[in-house]
């Protein structure tokens, strides 16, 4: 009987909005803390503004915005009328970006879209057609995020680079006809995301995908914990998120009379939603919209970048910067630039042309060598690529 009611629990939906609420507190919780100096510019790697603004944020501001964000989130977390703490945290969050666009990472994108829809929320339980619009929109928040991920992972480079790098550790401990199954299970991969981006908003369906989706989860946190990768810790609590998100939106008895589209449509914000989360990422295809906000998630087909350097360029970096340094011939140095930006700010970066040519400028700045600062970017394949 049990086991029974966790498959299918039948909970009220204002119920799995203060569920939802408190797990998006402490996923973010969770991946700003192996993150944190992202959040402040106690940092060598540098901020990259969205605006030109003509001043930069100094050391004290930073922490301070970094501390309110925090107290907000805890708020959020504790709080039982949460609005005003999902208003500020939405806030400080925009600013922080707006400081540092490094900081819009494809879980960080996520939550602020969550909060900007739950700040609509009333935390009312006697208004079931604001509730019940909020819920809504936020099990299409998660939708397209698994849709998109299965289209973005359409490309030659999803097997090629990422599966086969995905599985290697993997090698320890299968046979070598287990690895060629598991690389061969990476083709059903892209379709499995897609399936699941639908599939969770069907009765029939969803009792399948819930269980398909929190196996993928733990699968994903075994290869990329300590165990085997120990790669990117800042996606650990998002995945661990998602599994409690999937879980607390979609299982069981979800119904309710004001989910029809004629109740739905009252609510203005889910057109945002809808547009945020299904039609912008199409525009990512032609290489016309950012691909951390189009859930481009670890599909091999992003923009990248070398930065190479000469001798005497290299040797004018900061000694821990020159860390990240790799000498290719006598007078050529390459800046490996994920790696430094993982081991500092604890996040791969940002995969975007405008982010590395800053970083370009950065790097000029600091070691006086114009000239000798070369940048090669190697774009995302577009859909209208021959390739």
């Amino acid at each position: 009987m049990l086991l029974k009611e966790l498959y299918y629990p039948n909970v009220a939906l204002y119920k799995r909005l203060r569920a939802a609420k408190n797990i998006i507190a402490i996923g973010m919780i969770l991946s700003i803390a192996t993150s944190w100096r992202l959040w402040t510019n106690d940092r060598f790697f540098p901020q990259v503004q969205m605006f030109d603004y003509g001043f930069e944020i100094n050391q004290l501001t930073s922490y301070i915005l970094f501390g309110l964000f925090g107290l907000s989130i805890v708020g959020l977390l504790v709080s039982r009328f949460a609005r005003p703490f999902v208003i500020m945290s939405l806030a400080l969050g925009i600013v922080l970006v707006i400081i540092d666009q490094n900081r819009l990472q494809p879980w960080f994108y996520m939550y602020m879209i969550m909060l900007f829809v739950l700040s609509f929320y009333n935390w009312r339980v006697d208004e079931p057609k604001n509730y019940t619009a909020i819920y809504t929109s936020l099990t299409l928040v998660i939708g397209g995020v698994y849709l998109w991920s299965g289209i973005q992972k359409l490309n030659p480079n999803f097997m090629s680079h990422t599966w086969s790098w995905f599985i290697k550790p993997l090698e320890s401990i299968l046979t070598p006809e287990q690895c060629t199954i598991s690389y061969k299970f990476g083709y059903a991969v892209p379709f499995m995301e897609i399936a699941i981006g639908v599939g969770l908003f069907f009765e029939q369906t969803k009792k399948i995908m819930i269980p398909l989706v929190i196996a993928m989860h733990v699968i994903i946190l075994v290869v990329l914990s300590p165990l085997f990768h120990n790669y990117n810790p800042t996606v650990w609590g998002w995945n661990f998120a998602m599994i409690l998100l999937v879980y607390v939106l979609f299982a069981g008895n979800t119904n309710s009379k004001y989910k029809h589209l004629s109740y739905l449509v009252e609510f203005k914000p889910i057109f945002a939603v809808v547009i945020i989360c299904f039609i912008l990422p199409i525009f990512n295809l032609f290489n016309k919209w950012d691909s951390y906000l189009s859930a481009n998630l670890y599909s091999g087909n992003t923009t990248k970048a070398n930065i190479y350097l000469s001798k005497s360029a290299k040797s004018k970096l900061p000694y821990y910067i020159q860390h990240f340094v790799k000498e290719q011939n006598d007078n050529l140095y390459e800046l490996e630039v994920k790696t430094w930006a993982l081991d500092e700010i604890g996040i791969p970066g940002y995969p975007e042309k405008r982010m590395y040519e800053a970083l370009q400028v950065y790097i000029q700045k600091i070691t006086c060598c114009d000239d000798e600062i070369t940048l090669f970017i190697n774009e995302k394949n577009s859909f209208l690529a021959d390739s």
